[in-house]
């Protein structure tokens, strides 16, 4: 198998099929020539064991060494997958659910009521001032991870709202509307939080002076880094484990990952 390392396996059916019931599947993609991509979920299956010779990994450390396009197949799958284990009854009239066979909308077997699955809109932003770029460390991130600062947009908030409450709430700095400009955008399968999905909207916030931050109590530490230091820890990003006493930021399929490779690049057109 000349598979490489940071690649989804892609097994047919057959060799899945046998290893015990399948209780749920969801499509994924279906090729030019046809063929059809499917996530299936053998949790509680005793049968379920490695492929020799490659091995089944959890989904967090295998996530951090994924490709971006497979890492965006695999939270997919596992968003999906969850959404279909938290919805087996009708939130209506308590009945069972039945799915459709691409495993991407359900209907009461009784009531009829429709479901289909949903997106949770998330801001997630830097805050530069010129070649420095100010990153957060929450509690649950090991060692010196620091990552963008991001938060939920609360009902009734557009974006540039929800990011300069967000930035005032979480590094006591405030910021105008107009300072707010997005980036990108990106699905983020939401493995932190059991797998919901999310629609996680990049914004950068160019200051003119390296405000002080004050974390609140959402974020443990907070600081500003050089260019330099965020080209060096973008190169180790996919390392795992850890080094205690480097600065790491997410791995590649993460949206604040990308947020700072942008930025990087203006600074090093080299970067890539």
């Amino acid at each position: 198998d000349k598979r490489k390392p940071d690649e989804l396996l892609r097994v047919p059916y057959g060799d899945v099929g046998g290893k015990g019931t399948i209780t749920r599947s969801v499509l994924l993609d279906v090729d030019l020539e046809g063929k059809a991509l499917f996530a299936v979920d053998l949790s509680g299956n005793s049968q379920v064991d490695d492929l020799p010779p490659h091995k089944l990994l959890p989904p967090r450390p295998a996530l951090f060494t994924l490709r971006p396009p497979d890492s965006t197949v695999a939270t997919t799958a596992l968003s999906l997958l969850s959404w279909q284990r938290g919805n087996v009854y009708c939130g209506r009239c308590a009945n069972p659910m039945i799915y459709h066979s691409s495993g991407r909308s359900a209907k009461c077997t009784t009531c009829k009521t429709s479901l289909f699955p949903r997106y949770n809109p998330v801001v997630i932003m830097i805050l530069t001032c010129g070649d420095r770029v100010l990153l957060g460390r929450s509690k649950r991130f090991p060692g010196r991870m620091f990552s963008a600062l991001a938060g939920f947009i609360d009902v009734g908030e557009d974006i540039e709202t929800a990011v300069v409450r967000e930035i005032n709430e979480e590094v006591g700095i405030s910021v105008s509307r107009e300072a707010v400009r997005y980036v990108t955008s990106q699905f983020w399968g939401g493995y932190i939080r059991g797998f919901s999905p999310e629609l996680m909207v990049g914004c950068e916030v160019a200051l003119s002076n390296c405000t002080p931050p004050t974390p609140t109590e959402e974020i443990e530490e907070a600081t500003w880094f050089s260019v330099d230091e965020i080209r060096d820890a973008l190169a180790r990003s996919k390392d795992f484990p850890h080094k205690p006493e480097l600065l790491y930021v997410p791995p590649p399929f993460a949206s604040a990952h990308q947020l700072l490779k942008r930025w990087v690049s203006r600074w090093c057109p080299t970067h890539s």
